[in-house]
This record gives C-alpha cells, structure tokens and sequence, in this order.
C-alpha cells in the first residue's frame, strides 16, 4: 500500500517512551510523502500505539481499536506497542491489518508499502533481546524541547509489573550519541532536553552509569535544561541529588 498522500492517525496510550515512540513514526510519514492528521473520520490508515501496563490501559487499547474499526474511511489499522507484544491472539479485528510489538515500530512504514490485505504479524520474543534499537534517537516537540530515548526495558521483575514481559531486559543507548544528540538539538535552538527510558535512571552503557552520564551532560556548553522522566526513587542516589543541586540552571 502506497502511502503517498494517504492521511494517517495515531492514538498513543501510555508512557513518554510511547509518545517519543510516536513521533519517530509521525517524522518518518511526513519523509515518505503521507500526511499526519489529526481527525480519525478524514484517515486513511490508523495507528494504535497501545500499552497494557495496567487492566484500564489494556481495556483502552481494546477501546482504540473497536473505535477506529468504525470509521469508515479508514482502510487499514495497524496495532503496535505493549499491548499487542503481550496479547496480539486477542486482537481479530478484520481491520487490524498489521500487528507488531513493541519493537520494528520504525519499520511501520515500510511494513505499510508490502501490505497487500494479507494480514502482516512481526513480533519477537522481547525477553530475548539484547541491543538497544537504533534509529532516529531524537524527536523535537514545540520547537524548543527534544526528547532523547536512552534507555529501554527493565531487568526488575516486580510482582506487580509487567513492563519487562513486553519491553524486554534493560538495553541503553551509547553515552556518546546521546552526546552528539545533544549538541545537535542544542545547536538547532533546542531549550530543553527530555532524557526519557522505561528505567531511565537504571540506564548503563558499558560500564557508564546514569550517574556518570549525568556528569557529562553537565560538562556540555549552551543554554538548555535537563528533564527526567521514569525515575525510579530508589535509584536515586546521593551523589545524583548533589549533582543536579550544584547546577541549578540546568
């Protein structure tokens, strides 16, 4: 399926890791020449960017699905993220064309243009992965924030939560492209950097910890800010705490 001029719609469920996962998505329609909209009754195609990591975010995701099946210019809906890693055998939908995990989100569009009404299903056993996936690692929002994935997947098994059975063991992103990344969107006018991860402060690259990438970002020259999300408390040391009370503009 061409998607050349074809509108496009995502509802996104869940986490910043989704929404960053998100716009990845939207930056590659708009390079292959289709068009985001933002009304699902004017789309063509759909994509459902779902979560599952509570019993509410799961009944949402199936919402999504049988919401959009209903709009009747909308020729193909594909499924994607947590919720279609961890439960794809319940999604029969007859509109649901395209069904992957939380991984190969990059590759929608060129799973779109091999679609042929034959149903495509690309999921792997996330547990078993063990690079981080490498694309575009950046994503700008509102012109003076960009987001920075660093970090993937979770090595807690808490009894609780499922994020590890569907985002997979933690895998992060090398320290010096997150680096350059952040150089690259500061010198693009870029006011705010978002370090975003499942287990963002659990982050570690060949020894570099969270704490240590932390201090290289410090070092760096320009005028911009560091957000955090997905911090778990108990990982935040002393020596973290210390580090971002001594630079209080950043």
């Amino acid at each position: 399926m061409d998607i050349k001029n074809k509108k496009i719609y995502i509802s996104t469920l869940g986490c910043r890791v989704n929404l960053f996962e998100t716009n990845q998505i939207q930056q590659l329609i708009s390079a292959n020449k289709g068009i985001n909209c933002s009304d699902e009754t004017k789309a063509d195609i759909a994509i459902i960017n779902t979560c599952c990591v509570t019993t509410k975010a799961m009944a949402k995701s199936r919402y999504f699905i049988n919401k959009l099946s209903k709009c009747k210019k909308i020729k193909l809906i594909i499924v994607c993220g947590c919720y279609s890693q961890y439960k794809a055998n319940e999604i029969t939908n007859n509109k649901v064309g395209i069904i992957i995990g939380t991984k190969y989100k990059t590759e929608i569009i060129d799973l779109i243009k091999s679609y042929d009404g034959t149903r495509i299903i690309k999921i792997d056993n996330i547990l078993k992965e063990k690079k981080f996936e490498i694309s575009n690692n950046t994503c700008e929002q509102e012109k003076t924030r960009g987001i920075i994935k660093i970090q993937d997947g979770c090595n807690f098994n808490c009894t609780y939560c499922i994020i590890p059975l569907v985002r997979g063991r933690q895998r992060s992103l090398s320290n010096k492209i997150i680096i350059a990344d952040i150089k690259n969107l500061v010198a693009n006018g870029i006011k705010e950097i978002v370090l975003a991860g499942i287990n963002t402060s659990g982050y570690n690259y060949e020894g570099i910890s969270f704490f240590d990438l932390l201090k290289q970002i410090n070092k760096l020259k320009g005028n911009f800010r560091v957000r955090i999300s997905s911090l778990e408390p108990f990982q935040v040391n002393h020596a973290i705490v210390d580090l971002i009370a001594s630079n209080k503009i950043r």
